[in-house]
């Protein structure tokens, strides 16, 4: 297994899987950033072939424990949606111009399918506040906020761009899913 710390969460990838941790990426730092374009990636861009297909895979991860108070705003007013959404195309722009300018990593996860992945997905890996009262859980956290979080995102990037999306957390891993957080 492949094993990134992102936010105090180890996460643990198969080593077939080709991962590259985008936003401490060389590239990313020395070529993209100084654009000064505003290009923000996701944390995890992952190319895989598992089940017969290739699939690009991104990971953003969310850490909101201890900081759920500060974050709520940004989840009710849209903020958070649009800055998913926003990594999510700039990773693939920023997957592109990596290949375009031949780093290796980049051409490995490109070329295993000529360029064209037959699947994209984007999980929000999402950890709430644990030390939360039940009632604050509810009031902070509330299904309603995180499935309008889900919704708004799965409709905007299938129906336009045929990105399937996902939130998960550690608590919902399960044994089908290819990869573990710790």
């Amino acid at each position: 297994m492949q094993i990134f710390s992102e936010n105090d969460l180890d996460f643990s990838f198969p080593n077939n899987w080709h991962v590259i941790k985008l936003d401490d990426h060389e590239f990313y730092r020395r070529n993209i950033e100084p654009i000064g374009a505003n290009l923000k990636s996701v944390d995890f861009l992952i190319k895989h072939n598992d089940t017969g297909f290739d699939k690009l895979l991104l990971i953003e991860v969310k850490d909101f424990r201890g900081y759920a108070v500060a974050n709520r705003k940004r989840q009710a007013n849209g903020e958070l949606i649009q800055e998913i959404i926003e990594k999510a195309l700039h990773s693939i722009t920023i997957n592109y111009l990596g290949h375009f300018n031949q780093i290796p990593e980049f051409k490995i996860i490109n070329t295993l399918t000529n360029n064209s992945p037959n699947e994209i997905n984007l999980v929000l890996f999402l950890e709430e506040d644990n030390s939360l009262t039940l009632r604050q859980k509810q009031l902070f956290y509330s299904n309603s906020l995180r499935n309008n979080i889900e919704i708004k995102i799965k409709q905007r990037l299938w129906k336009n761009a045929s990105i399937k999306f996902r939130i998960l957390s550690r608590e919902e891993l399960r044994d089908r899913d290819e990869f573990k957080v710790n």
